[in-house]
């Protein structure tokens, strides 16, 4: 654990309390939202549905998808950390 007189020792302490699906919360929603297209893809294979009705709702599926990344809150992770300890440092690339 960092000592308290670590400038990044907050970030530190957070990245190591969140929980694990805090993290990873993006690849979670996509994760659900390929496997819910998945899912339609199989059934709309055996069920009698008219081609354009199967194809709009695969694309509504993918539109919800990208929709649910955006408006998932991220957790922080150690590339962040790197990041800011990059420009605390002033080796960070400039702008």
């Amino acid at each position: 654990m960092t000592a308290p007189n670590d400038p990044l020792w907050a970030v530190k302490e957070l990245i190591q309390s969140q929980p694990w699906y805090k993290r990873f919360s993006n690849t979670i929603t996509a994760s659900v939202g390929s496997l819910v297209g998945l899912l339609w893809l199989a059934v709309s294979f055996g069920v009698d549905v008219p081609d354009d009705v199967s194809k709009w709702v695969f694309v509504v599926i993918g539109i919800l998808t990208a929709l649910g990344i955006l408006k998932t809150p991220n957790g922080m992770t150690e590339t962040q950390l790197k990041e800011i300890q990059e420009v605390t440092a002033g080796r960070h690339r400039k702008l």
